[in-house]
């Protein structure tokens, strides 16, 4: 598991600048270039998300035939993750589920959702890709 102060988001300053205080974006441009300076190496961490992968056991659970979103629902589920890499010639993340089995994965972008996205733009991604697959299999 991850420890809790990897989902407390970073950097999160005020907007309004208060007297004797750096305005936000010159402090994240200062603590942006501190981090660079630091030149830190070595031991690289996976990064929290939800991926959209093959239930745990393997098998469909009982339900409804005939919908191909309840056929998915049944084979695939959100299961927490640690993304730990990317391949850019399969342009896919290697992923490990978190629900005890340790199972790994390689999946495209559209099915891992990081814990620091915006669910509104994640959900606007997916809709894309659903559109223009709609109208790429219509132009066939």
């Amino acid at each position: 598991q991850f420890p809790f102060e990897t989902f407390v988001p970073k950097l999160q300053f005020l907007s309004v600048v208060l007297p004797k205080e750096l305005p936000r974006l010159v402090k994240i441009e200062r603590l942006r270039r501190k981090f660079l300076a630091a030149n830190i190496k070595g031991e690289q961490y996976p990064c929290p998300g939800l991926a959209f992968i093959p239930k745990g056991e393997g098998k469909p659970s009982k339900g409804g035939s005939g919908d191909f979103i309840q056929t998915l629902n049944n084979l695939y589920e959100w299961t927490n993750v640690a993304a730990f890499s990317f391949d850019k010639s399969t342009e896919t993340w290697e992923v490990m589920a978190l629900d005890g089995s340790k199972r790994r994965f390689n999946i495209p972008r559209i099915r891992l959702m990081f814990k620091a996205d915006d669910p509104e733009t994640f959900a606007q991604r997916v809709r894309f890709a659903c559109d223009l697959r709609r109208e790429i299999e219509n132009n066939l």
